[in-house]
């Protein structure tokens, strides 16, 4: 861990005086103490000093830079030296967990004689700059200690959510996002306005089960998840738009633009009347009480024609059939909301 030398011979003149110069190299911290002892082979004269040297700790060999935008994978190299006629093997450690050494399990091979370098990844998971220390060590060489400067930066929206709706159906879609933290995490689901599409309030990822990975398959490890969006539009149009974001104070935030365009309802049906009578579901998607009309086109099924349905209630519309001679066994049933929409729906039935 540690060498004395000097020159091997020194001349002193008759009544004076020189200066012996040693080099002492320490490759770790601590306190080095030898005898240096100077013989004159003509006369068997001798004279001895004991000396001792301290080693404090080392200086930073430097500043590392590693940025990117949050969940990509940033790489930096840095280089260790190995003076010694044998292989020494290095422990890693920094003191942020989102940095490690590329594919080692916490040590680093050097071999004698020779330099290695030493490939560092970075993935950000949240925006924001942070100092780290990064120290390789072993007892033959001692620390190596370099200062990180570590940054992550926002990263683009996730690719956008796109939904087509036949006014009063509901559809359901899915954002899906990965999960680097290596842990349990509850993320917070938000749209800016929330006026047109829902998700759960929030959602928890886990942490994958790697049975017999290595440290550099669980940091490279994602987990998958998945937020619920639902649709139900109230008018017709194309202009309904928002942002979820889903977000964590650690695990990060996740951006997606949602869009979706409302069309006038499909028609539906055969709705089986069968013994004479039969029903079918209805519902008032708008967000205020409505007066719906329904029209038929055979008078065989007879059906209220008007009924006034709460916000958002579904009721089973009540179909009656008197067969007529002459007269058709099925029929067209149209419901409109004039004061809601230009748009009408139709029910085909069938006896």
């Amino acid at each position: 861990a540690f060498s004395l030398t000097g020159p091997p011979a020194l001349d002193v003149p008759a009544h004076s005086e020189r200066v012996y110069r040693l080099h002492a190299l320490m490759h770790r911290e601590g306190t080095m103490s030898a005898r240096v002892t100077f013989l004159n082979e003509k006369t068997g004269e001798y004279m001895w000093y004991e000396v001792s040297f301290t080693a404090g700790p080392p200086s930073s060999r430097g500043t590392v830079q590693l940025e990117g935008a949050v969940r990509q994978r940033i790489t930096r190299m840095v280089r260790v030296a190995n003076p010694l006629s044998k292989d020494v093997t290095l422990k890693t450690s920094c003191d942020n967990a989102r940095v490690r050494v590329a594919d080692a399990a916490g040590s680093v091979v050097v071999k004698a004689g020779e330099s290695s370098d030493v490939e560092l990844v970075y993935r950000p998971l949240v925006v924001g700059k942070e100092d780290a220390k990064l120290t390789l060590s072993c007892d033959e060489l001692g620390v190596f200690e370099w200062d990180l400067v570590l940054s992550g930066t926002m990263a683009g929206m996730e690719r956008a959510l796109t939904f087509n709706v036949p006014l009063g159906q509901r559809a359901v879609s899915y954002f899906r996002f990965n999960h680097f933290l290596d842990e349990k995490a509850t993320y917070s689901c938000q749209f800016e306005t929330g006026n047109d599409f829902e998700s759960e309030a929030e959602v928890t990822a886990v942490v994958a089960q790697l049975e017999d990975a290595t440290m550099a398959q669980r940091y490279e490890q994602a987990v998958e998840q998945e937020v619920e969006i639902a649709f139900e539009p109230t008018r017709l149009g194309e202009n309904f738009r928002d942002v979820l974001t889903v977000s964590h104070p650690t695990a990060g935030t996740f951006v997606c633009p949602v869009s979706g365009r409302c069309v006038p309802p499909k028609p539906q049906g055969p709705v089986e009347i069968k013994g004479g009578a039969g029903t079918f579901k209805f519902k008032n998607v708008f967000p205020a009480e409505a007066v719906f009309t329904f029209v038929c086109d055979n008078p065989c099924f007879v059906v209220d024609r008007t009924q006034t349905l709460a916000a958002k209630r579904t009721i089973d519309v009540a179909v009656k059939y008197t067969a007529q001679e002459g007269k058709a066994s099925d029929a067209k049933l149209i419901v409109s909301c004039e004061a809601q929409t230009t748009a009408t729906w139709v029910f085909y039935l069938k006896a």
